[in-house]
């Protein structure tokens, strides 16, 4: 064995994937501002979020980074770090949001598998983002 393959044990790795998550985090845009995305559906994605392992709180979209890809046709894909800054933890995720129905599909990576949600809106918010859509297109504020 080398020398360099001696010094370098699990917490060594952790440390150099943590710096990798931070300097990347560092460099990227947020989420919130290549949102929002209207999949093929009408669905319209207006933010990505994630939670804390550590401390189970919600991370704030300002702290959500990555990129965001809609390169297949009706899929938006996404590969981002939050950072708690509670924890002072950055935490990956990523993921695809499909269309299904008139609401929408988010699949994650949960321990090396593909998750799949089926997500239903409650018709409130769907009613409330009808007739935002509605006012927008009246107002001339059509996106």
């Amino acid at each position: 064995m080398s020398a360099n393959q001696h010094n370098i044990g699990p917490h060594m790795a952790a440390n150099e994937a943590a710096k990798v998550a931070l300097t990347r985090f560092a460099s990227e845009s947020t989420l919130a501002s290549q949102l929002p995305v209207k999949l093929k559906n009408g669905f319209e994605v207006e933010e990505l979020s994630t939670v804390c392992p550590r401390c189970k709180q919600d991370i704030c979209p300002e702290n959500t980074r990555g990129t965001i890809s809609t390169a297949f046709a009706g899929i938006l894909m996404f590969d981002a770090h939050g950072f708690c800054r509670q924890c002072m933890l950055c935490v990956p995720f990523c993921g695809r949001v499909k269309p299904h129905g008139t609401n929408f599909e988010l699949e994650t990576i949960k321990q090396g598998k593909w998750v799949r949600y089926n997500v239903e809106l409650p018709w409130t918010l769907r009613a409330w983002r009808f007739v935002r859509d509605q006012w927008r297109k009246i107002a001339g504020h059509a996106r």
